[in-house]
């Protein structure tokens, strides 16, 4: 019997995470869109791999925005790419 329960709640806690995800994509699109990006715009994205990373890719999408992922993005190389190519907006970490 504890398996079964044990199950539900896992299944609860996936669903849990998955609306609150989307509803992080919505919150950021519209961030997004507030601060003037519109379908066609590039937003670079120089972040490292972490838990927001997806989201905010998918955000950029829901926009109807180009992603531009920078390879390395700690590098000054990406930072320079990012900012010299004709990005609308620039996703990082402070």
């Amino acid at each position: 019997m504890p398996k079964s329960l044990y199950s539900i709640t896992i299944i609860e806690t996936l669903l849990l995470n998955g609306i609150a995800e989307l509803l992080f994509i919505d919150r950021f699109a519209n961030l997004l869109l507030e601060r003037g990006i519109k379908k066609g715009d590039k937003v670079a994205i120089l972040l490292m791999n972490c838990l927001e990373w997806l989201p905010i890719y998918f955000g950029i999408l829901k926009t109807g925005a180009i992603a531009e992922i920078m390879p390395r993005p700690n590098s000054m190389l990406a930072t320079r790419l990012a900012f010299s190519s004709k990005t609308d907006q620039v996703i990082s970490r402070r």
